[in-house]
């Protein structure tokens, strides 16, 4: 996660995509292994529902915090 803006009410966040390109996602973006659950103001949270191509018996919630000038 490289950014998070707020307009009109809802949070957008700004991740890494394939190859480096920006990406714009929002709350129910979905992926081929799941989808975003929540955004807010420091962090995305992804429920992974798949794993290779199979559906997982219990989801997994994965949190990516957003990454400030200091860590990078």
């Amino acid at each position: 996660v490289i950014g998070i803006v707020k307009a009109r009410g809802q949070f957008t966040a700004v991740v890494t995509g394939a190859e480096e390109f920006p990406l714009f996602i929002k709350v129910g973006h979905k992926f081929s292994d799941g989808f975003v659950l929540s955004i807010d103001e420091t962090k995305v949270i992804f429920r992974k529902t798949q794993e290779r191509g199979s559906p997982l018996f219990k989801p997994k919630d994965i949190v990516k915090e957003i990454q400030s000038e200091e860590r990078r």
